[in-house]
């Protein structure tokens, strides 16, 4: 968990200001651009404004012109190291990586985030986040075309639109200050994945953008990794799984085994849990 700087916490340690970069876990089943290129799933939970700062406007705007601008910062960096790569070591591994990060793949919901970051506001809390969904080859046009929605006009299209409405602007776009900094893609070589789904089935379960994400990782497996993860999967212990299902608010019972998972439904598995899965270990064996 990363905060940009200091002045997002207060002295106990709440959030008080977006963003909080979730790195959940790195895959690198598919090449994004280049060899050997590593895949990190990124999600940016948004506070709530507490009720003082629903009623008074002034404060409201400057608390949505800090997560917008906190945004800007790290689209601003990502661009930037597009340019001048930094080397990095990864924890398990001698030789070092050209970090490199690109734009991939956006997937950004509400409750399993929530779960995450909760103790940062006590456990009560709860905190929506606004779904971002962004059209790659959009972003990539010039001049801009996407559909990006500010937040008052997202308020009124919920309140106002229809299911059929609500999933066609879905599938269009999102609040998105990302088309100033288009640089932050990178070169994905047109391969940029877009996940797009209707708001009432990400907000109808818990960890709707995960059971997207791990679904489309799932879906680039290839059957010898997913035998691989149905053996590993029968070697946890019944602590280890316990452990797990403290962690995910999904959580109710593994499935028997994940060789048939890329065919399943998305809200079929506790997805939180099974991306944990992927972490335990040496994963060498299977990426």
């Amino acid at each position: 968990i990363a905060f940009i700087d200091e002045s997002h916490v207060d002295i106990c340690g709440r959030l008080k200001a977006c963003p909080v970069i979730i790195t959940l876990a790195n895959f690198n089943c598919d090449v994004i651009s280049g060899d050997d290129a590593k895949k990190v799933l990124l999600y940016v939970p948004l506070i709530d404004f507490t009720a003082a700062e629903n009623k008074d406007k002034g404060r409201k705007e400057v608390r949505q012109k800090i997560m917008d601008t906190c945004w800007r910062v790290i689209l601003k960096q990502i661009a930037e190291l597009q340019k001048d790569p930094l080397l990095v070591s990864m924890f398990g591994e001698e030789e070092p990586y050209t970090m490199k990060p690109v734009l991939y793949f956006i997937a950004q919901d509400t409750k399993e985030a929530n779960s995450l970051c909760r103790h940062y506001q006590g456990y009560r809390a709860k905190r929506p986040c606004r779904i971002c969904d962004i059209l790659f080859k959009n972003l990539r046009k010039s001049p801009f075309v996407g559909e990006f929605r500010t937040v008052d006009e997202e308020k009124r299209a919920r309140e106002t639109g229809d299911a059929n409405v609500l999933k066609a602007r879905s599938m269009a776009g999102g609040i998105c200050p990302f088309a100033e900094y288009h640089e932050a893609l990178g070169d994905t070589q047109g391969r940029g994945i877009y996940a797009s789904c209707p708001p009432e089935l990400l907000h109808q379960y818990e960890g709707g953008e995960l059971k997207i994400a791990i679904n489309a990782v799932l879906a680039r497996l290839k059957p010898k990794q997913l035998r691989i993860l149905d053996a590993r999967m029968k070697k946890l212990s019944r602590t280890s799984l316990l452990r797990l299902s403290r962690i995910s608010s999904s959580f109710k019972q593994f499935p028997n085994g994940f060789t048939n998972m890329s065919k399943m439904n998305c809200t079929d598995y506790p997805p939180l849990a099974f991306a944990l899965v992927l972490l335990i270990g040496d994963s060498t064996d299977i990426f």
